[in-house]
């Protein structure tokens, strides 16, 4: 019989990069038979609001299944304002063999688009920080990280949607922040000497039906993506590449294909 494996998932505890966190947390405890998962919930204080194991998905049975996912388990979450948040990251990673990391939000602080009873902080550099310093004490090599559409080489920036994102982060003081905090953890993840496969969702948008399936691109002639996809596929396709890695030291925009 092959030995167990243990995946680590540290995802932040609001917003919607940490519901694909608590999505790959879903789909590790499906595979119970043949893989421990460890949870790590991540947090800022200053944010105002507390931890919790919800999903803003609308979908019933995406969030019957999230519940039950859940169920029974024990959650250790740290405070990453906090001094000792690295060591604390650091022992709930014991024994893991891969990483997924969805750290940080990209929601405003104000506008439209903003949350309400909830002041993000911009904390994707610095998690990501905290978990890549835990990685190398605990000497695990591959991680699967969650970034966003728009960045860095996503053939969809020459895209009408993504002319019209790059727009939209620099409308607003709130906007441009997202940007710049998804941009130096980006530079962070480059810069590593990790495995490390780091995705570029299209819009995680909570109407999003799940669909089971997914398409990765590198380059504008690996064809074009629908504007949106469910959090529970991308939640999967982090699963799937943390536990038999296919790409390695790359970054990749997921999405539907169109058809």
């Amino acid at each position: 019989m092959a030995p167990m494996r243990t995946v680590a998932v540290v995802f932040a505890a609001q917003g919607g990069m940490g519901d694909v966190g608590k999505f790959a947390i879903m789909h590790a405890r499906s595979r119970a038979a043949e893989l421990v998962v460890r949870p790590i919930a991540l947090y800022a204080a200053s944010e105002g609001a507390p931890p919790n194991f919800r999903a803003d998905v609308k979908d019933v049975d995406s969030q019957s299944r999230l519940a039950n996912g859940f169920e029974g388990l024990s959650v250790p979450t740290v405070d990453i304002e906090q001094v000792g948040a690295t060591e604390k990251v650091c022992d709930a990673l014991h024994g893991a063999d891969a990483v997924i990391s969805c750290v940080g939000n990209r929601e405003p602080t104000s506008g439209l688009f903003a949350p309400a009873a909830w002041k993000p902080a911009r904390w994707c550099a610095r998690g990501t920080q905290i978990v890549f310093a835990a990685m190398k004490t605990k000497g695990i090599n591959r991680v699967v990280l969650l970034s966003s559409m728009g960045f860095g080489d996503d053939p969809t920036r020459s895209t009408a949607l993504g002319r019209f994102y790059r727009c939209l982060l620099i409308s607003t003081r709130s906007f441009r922040e997202v940007a710049r905090d998804v941009r130096a953890m980006e530079e962070e993840v480059q810069r590593s000497d990790f495995d490390y496969l780091m995705l570029r969702p299209m819009g995680l948008d909570p109407e999003a039906v799940t669909r089971h399936t997914w398409a990765l691109i590198g380059k504008k002639e690996d064809g074009a993506l629908e504007m949106t996809i469910s959090k529970e596929d991308v939640a999967a396709c982090m699963l799937q590449e943390a536990l038999e890695p296919t790409i390695h030291r790359a970054a990749r925009t997921i999405g539907y294909k169109k058809s």
